[in-house]
Parts: C-alpha cells; sequence; structure tokens
C-alpha cells in the first residue's frame, strides 16, 4: 500500500535525482518496471521535472526495446534488474535499475520539488499497440491531457469521491495507465493495480480484501474471472464496472452481472483520441444495453458516416466518427446506432487463423479458427481460436486474410513466455516481428504482433 504523501515525496526525490543526471525539460525517460513504489516515483518524477515519460510494457523483448529507444531516444531507462541485460545495448541511453536499493540511495533528496511544467509541455509519450506498422507511433500527451481525462473518469469508469478503485492492466498500456492510475490519483481517489503475471484468483482475492468497490478491466479479465472456479468463494464490495479493448462476449457478460450484481458496462475510444461512447456506470438513470457501447459522453460528437461522408440512419453500417472542431476523425472502426441513440461496433469475422503446434516427434498440427478484423487492420495481437488448444509448443501464428484482400497471409513467431491462455484465445504480449507469406509461397518483412 502507497499513501499519497509517500508517493509525493518519493516522485519529488526521483526529479531532483533527474535534475543531477543533467536530464533536462523535455528529454524522454524511459519507464520500463511492474506496478511499484519505483514505478511510481519515475512516472511522476519525471513529469515533476519537465521530462517525458516513456512507459514501455516489461514483456517486451530486446528487439521490442530497441525499436522504442531508437524512436524517443531516451535520457535513461529505468527498470529492474531482470530487464536490465536486455535494456542494455552498445550506443544505447544509461540503465538504471530501480530497486529498494536505489530509492534508499535517493532518500537524501528533498521530498518537495517546485516544478515548472505548463499545461502546453509534453508529459508522456505512450506507445499504443496498434499492429499496422512496424512500430505503433508513440501518442504524445501533455500535462493539459489530464484535464480531457476526467470526461472518461467521471462518465466511463464513473469514479466518485469515496470510491476504492481497481485496474488490473498494465499501466504500460493505455488503459491502465490513464484509466487505471492517472484518471482515479487526480481525483484523489485510492487505486489498486496488478504487478508481476496476471492470476484471476490473485484479482479476486484483492476485490474482496480491499473492499474494492469500482473495477475497470479488459474483457479478458472478465472471461479468466469466469473460468477461474473460484469467482464465488469470496465476498465483494463492487458497486460500479466497466470494461475496454475487445468486446465483451453475452455469457460472460451475464456471469459477471450475477457474479457482481450490476452490469459491465463499455467504454469506447483510442489512445489519440480518448474516450468518446460510455455506459455511465455511476447513473443509476442510465439503461445499459447488452452490446451496446452506449452513448457519446458530454461534449462530444459521434456519427455514423458512409462511404461519402454523410451520417447513416440507424441500424446502417457506416464508420464511427468523432468531431474535433471543425473536422470528422474517423476511429477506423464499423458500427451502428439504433433509434434510441446507441452506438454498436460490427466485428467482422472473416480471417482465418491458424496455429501450427510443432510437436517433438511426428508432423506439426494445425488448427484453424478467427480473429475479429475491423477494415483491413489487424487486431492488436488478440487470436481468437477453436477452444482446447494446448499453447505449449505453439512456434508460428498464421493470419490469412479475407480472399480478394490482396494482403496474402501473415506469419509471426510466437515466444513460448509471451503466449498467454484467455478463455480459448491467446494473446501475444511482445513485439515479434513478422513475415509476410504471401499465396506464391514467397516471403517478405511485414508487421508486428502486438498487445
Amino acid at each position: 500500500v502507497i499513501r499519497f504523501c509517500e508517493l509525493s515525496a518519493a516522485s519529488s526525490r526521483f526529479a531532483h535525482y533527474l535534475r543531477d543526471r543533467a536530464v533536462a525539460p523535455g528529454d524522454r525517460v524511459a519507464i520500463m518496471l511492474e506496478p511499484s513504489l519505483a514505478y511510481y516515483a519515475a512516472l511522476f518524477g519525471a513529469m515533476k521535472a519537465g521530462a517525458v515519460a516513456a512507459p514501455l510494457f516489461t514483456a517486451f523483448g530486446p528487439d521490442g526495446i530497441r525499436l522504442r529507444v531508437d524512436d524517443c531516444q531516451p535520457k535513461l531507462i529505468v527498470t529492474n534488474a531482470e530487464k536490465a541485460a536486455e535494456a542494455r545495448f552498445d550506443g544505447g541511453p544509461d540503465v538504471v535499475v530501480a530497486d529498494a536499493a536505489f530509492l534508499e540511495g535517493i532518500a537524501h533528496y528533498p521530498g518537495c520539488f517546485a516544478w515548472e511544467t505548463s499545461g502546453n509541455d509534453l508529459a508522456v509519450l505512450q506507445y499504443t499497440s496498434g499492429t499496422t506498422r512496424l512500430l505503433p507511433e508513440a501518442v504524445r500527451h501533455t500535462h493539459r491531457s489530464i484535464v480531457t481525462l476526467m470526461v472518461a473518469a467521471l462518465y466511463a469508469t464513473g469514479i466518485r469521491p469515496g470510491d476504492r478503485f481497481f485496474c488490473p492492466s498494465s499501466p504500460a498500456w493505455g488503459h491502465g495507465l490513464w484509466h487505471g492510475t492517472l484518471a482515479p490519483l487526480a481525483l484523489g481517489v485510492s487505486t489498486g493495480t496488478f504487478s508481476g503475471k496476471f492470476d484471476p484468483v490473485r484479482l479476486l482475492e484483492a476485490l474482496s480484501e480491499f473492499g474494492i468497490t469500482n473495477l475497470s478491466a479488459a474483457a479478458t479479465h472478465y472471461r479468466m474471472i469466469r473460468n477461474s472456479g473460484r469467482a464465488k468463494d469470496f465476498d465483494y464490495a463492487i458497486r460500479k464496472l466497466s470494461f475496454t479493448g475487445e468486446p465483451i462476449d453475452s455469457e460472460t457478460a451475464a456471469y459477471v452481472e450475477a457474479l457482481f450484481g450490476t452490469k459491465v458496462c463499455s467504454m469506447y475510444g483510442t489512445t489519440e483520441i480518448g474516450v468518446i461512447l460510455a455506459n455511465y456506470p455511476a447513473a443509476e438513470d442510465f439503461e445499459v444495453r447488452d452490446g451496446s457501447l452506449g452513448k457519446p459522453v458530454p461534449g462530444v460528437e459521434v456519427e455514423v458516416h458512409g462511404a461519402d461522408g454523410r451520417a447513416l440512419p440507424p441500424g446502417e453500417i457506416g464508420e464511427i466518427v468523432v468531431r474535433r472542431r471543425d473536422a470528422w476523425l474517423p476511429t477506423k472502426d464499423l458500427g451502428r446506432t439504433d433509434a434510441d441513440g446507441y452506438f454498436a461496433v460490427e466485428v467482422p469475422i472473416d480471417v482465418n487463423v491458424f496455429l501450427r503446434l510443432d510437436h517433438d516427434s511426428g508432423p506439426a498440427t494445425t488448427f484453424a479458427g478467427v480473429v475479429s478484423l475491423f477494415d483491413e487492420e489487424l487486431p492488436d495481437g488478440y487470436l481468437y481460436t477453436v477452444p482446447d488448444i494446448d499453447v505449449e509448443g505453439v512456434e508460428t501464428l498464421f493470419a490469412g486474410c479475407p480472399s480478394g484482400s490482396g494482403r496474402g497471409l501473415v506469419a509471426g513467431e510466437v515466444r513460448h513466455h509471451d503466449a498467454r491462455e484467455l478463455d480459448g484465445s491467446y494473446a501475444i504480449n511482445t513485439a515479434t516481428q513478422a513475415k509476410l507469406l504471401l499465396e506464391d509461397g514467397s516471403e517478405m518483412l511485414g508487421c508486428y504482433l502486438d498487445d
């Protein structure tokens, strides 16, 4: 448990440490740590010092780390002892191991810091989990972004004074950082998260032990709760539930509602534009409809447009767009509205997926399945496969594109320790170099599969 006063003092000491390391305002500081006092001290300390925090997922391998470091050019990489060797390379930045000894070593610095940042100063470089380019572009967030985030905090996750909030998503990604960390702390609300490999039973124990009243998680987390077989072993104080990421299946949604006594509410948006649709978990007079993304958050215009750029009537499928200043920005997701103004996303399931299982002896076995596809973009590393496939021995992933798309096949190596079973689906938890395997059998360098 970390108190606000401890976090304030530790981050101030880290800010002083950065100044002594000649880290200037605007310099990048990469942070590759599990949630801990060291992580939060580095995150908020970098921003206090006027530097730009660049969170990196701890499951990245050397290639994934190198790509992002080459892109953001940090002065320092702050990590743990386990990842330090992978973070070091010739010509790279200094690597700082932020362990207990490190925190003791900076304890002599003052526990307060006179910050001089402004709302327009860059605060965070957030790498997304997109898969349509070799390296997903980092989204640039200024200190002013916290104001926009409050819309999502109040209406999408329903944070209110007195809540005990919890978000098990990694703070290296948008959900865990913005909705799980910055939003509740900015509102003075206690928040919890998950450190280390995710375990649904540990999550359930934490929800019960800490009396969590507001949980925001990925649909995958809820499915793992359902499949744990232990959910009914604990007592809960949950009053509000929300989810983001991939859609939640109706069976899981019904199970979660029966377990916690309240519906799980969708929120929808992107790292680049923020949350634009919500099901208002804190509003008792709002009807949450199964399978719906909800309605636009206050002050945001959202429509479904056809190919001609005009708004479509209820029931017709088009692209979800959001108005920013004087222009409509595309989300690249297909959706529709109903007569009451609720939005729903359309998920075409028309892409073949094959998992090739290479065994020690005998021929390799190939299983077929499907993967969700928006427009012509690959999803964020989520591979929905046929049930009961053992992830052990998975060496190669083949994702075939729809006939006529001209995109051939995608093949990517799956690392054993990065494959994770998620209720019959598997997530690739690292940036993995892929190859385009064309229909004529030739190969060419392709995209990354990244969660």
